[in-house]
């Protein structure tokens, strides 16, 4: 099910103020990756904003496929992070 505007807030919020565990923790109750799993994908905080603004496209529920690409590509280390990503689920 694709998260809310209200869910994505919270994800970008947790990114910039909370610490590794509470962002891995705020994650892991939105999506399918564990706690352990998101703290491997984001060890710093750079790496979390990059993972939540990701992680923000990805789930917008309104957004084509075609434009989450571009959305992706335009994030800084945006493509690097969804390799990450799948490199868990895979």
């Amino acid at each position: 099910m694709p998260l809310s505007q209200e869910e994505r807030d919270a994800i970008i919020d947790a990114a910039a103020h909370k610490t590794a565990k509470e962002f891995a923790g705020e994650i892991a109750t939105r999506t399918l990756l564990t706690t352990a799993e998101i703290l491997a994908l984001a060890e710093t905080q750079e790496e979390r904003v990059k993972l939540a603004a990701v992680l923000n496209e990805v789930t917008h529920a309104t957004t084509s496929n075609e434009s989450k690409a571009k959305a992706i590509r335009n994030i800084e280390g945006g493509v690097e992070a969804l390799i990450k990503i799948a490199s868990v689920l895979i």
